[in-house]
């Protein structure tokens, strides 16, 4: 009998530009990345714990986590600034 160690879940983001956006990504505890991303520009990112994201355009994109459609996370030309995922989902029990 052996026991399996547990693997870190992957957290997996995809970001898709609907106009000119601009965004930074941190991904656990690395250096941020920038972005500006363009109408059809797509990015995939993985993380295995968290995103930690700052839109400057939040109608401007549409997100994929964890393969679900969230969609805009806010208006066009809002800046707004968000973590996926939220560490609500977080809290659940196992």
């Amino acid at each position: 009998f052996f026991e399996l160690e547990p693997v870190d879940p992957i957290n997996h983001l995809v970001i898709e530009a609907k106009e000119l956006t601009w965004v930074r990504i941190t991904e656990d505890r690395n250096p941020s990345n920038q972005f500006l991303l363009k109408a059809g520009d797509r990015i995939e990112r993985m993380a295995s714990d968290a995103f930690l994201l700052d839109i400057g355009n939040a109608g401007g994109i549409t997100l994929i986590f964890q393969g679900k459609p969230i969609g805009s996370p806010g208006k066009r030309g809002q800046v707004i600034h968000m973590r996926l995922p939220d560490k609500t989902e977080e809290q659940r029990s196992p």
